[in-house]
This record gives C-alpha cells, structure tokens and sequence, in this order.
C-alpha cells in the first residue's frame, strides 16, 4: 500500500516557463533612447545611430545583455522588461526617479582651486572630466570657473530628465 500511495500519489509536477522575462532572467536587449522631445541621445543599432548623427566608429553596435534585477540598468528598463517574450517591442516613457535620478543641487561643489590642484590647468566651464573621489570614479561638469573656485555638478547627465526607449528583447535565458 505504501508503494502505490507514493508511484500514485506524489506525482511530481513539471510547470512550464511561458518564456517571458521575469526578474533574474538574462536578456539580450536592442535599444535606442531618447528624450521627450525625440532626439535619441543612445542606441544599440548601428543604422538608428547614423541616422540620429551619434554614431562612434569606437562603438560596438549589437544588443546590450544584462540580468534583469540586478541594476545592471536603470530601473525603468528592468520593469518594463517584465512580461516580455523574445521578439517583442515596445516603446516606454521613463521618469526620471526611474532613470537616472531627479536633479540635485546639493551634488553641484564649489572647490578652492588649491584643493582641486593648485592650478587649472586644461578644464574649462561645460567641459566633463572624470574624477577619482571617494565614492569611486565620477563624471563632473564644470558648471563655473574663476582663479580661486571651481563648481562641479556631481549629477548624472541624465539627472532630472524624463526618457523614452524603444526595445526590442532579441534573447531570454
């Protein structure tokens, strides 16, 4: 009795994966994003970069692979991921507090220039230079300039704007 009750009754149950993302997933994903206003600022696809004038021949154009949860890529993206099936397409709005943060002015520094360096060498108001902090490696802006202060905005380019990205998911394991 023990025996049929344990071939019969514990029947071992196999659910099927419907195939769409789900978090954890690794995707491989084409992309091109752009603001409100459709000017594309970033793509994966060779001809949409020409066409929008950003192309870099340094820039290897082919779908971005990633884990889905793990903050490999900005939030917005992630979720909107979520359900998708390989080969499908879509176009998302993305608010900033799901991209790359709202504009913060207590991120924008005035520093002595003797602390900055002493001297100011090359850099200039507009120009982005990369810095070694103590959070690690940070792109500035030079927002000001003078002979005695420099002012940095620590912001992400991209702080404060609303994006939107066409995606096409090209791969799901």
């Amino acid at each position: 009795i023990v025996f049929s009750i344990f071939i019969y009754g514990c029947q071992k149950q196999v659910l099927e994966d419907d195939g769409t993302v789900k978090t954890g997933d690794t995707v491989m994903v084409d992309y091109a994003g752009g603001y409100d206003n459709g000017t594309l600022f970033d793509t994966s696809i060779l001809e949409a970069a020409e066409k929008a004038g950003i192309f870099n021949p340094d820039r290897v154009y082919e779908p971005i692979q990633f884990v889905v949860g793990q903050g490999q890529v900005i939030q917005g993206l992630d979720e909107a991921l979520l359900g998708m099936a390989d080969g499908d397409a879509k176009t998302v709005a993305i608010p900033p507090q799901n991209a790359y943060g709202l504009y913060d002015e207590n991120q924008v520094v005035q520093i002595p220039l003797e602390e900055f360096g002493n001297e100011i060498g090359d850099e200039s108001v507009g120009q982005r230079l990369i810095l070694d902090t103590p959070r690690g490696r940070s792109l500035v802006l030079v927002r000001d300039l003078n002979e005695d202060i420099i002012t940095l905005d620590f912001n992400h380019p991209l702080a404060g704007e609303r994006l939107t990205f066409a995606i096409i998911l090209r791969g799901v394991q």
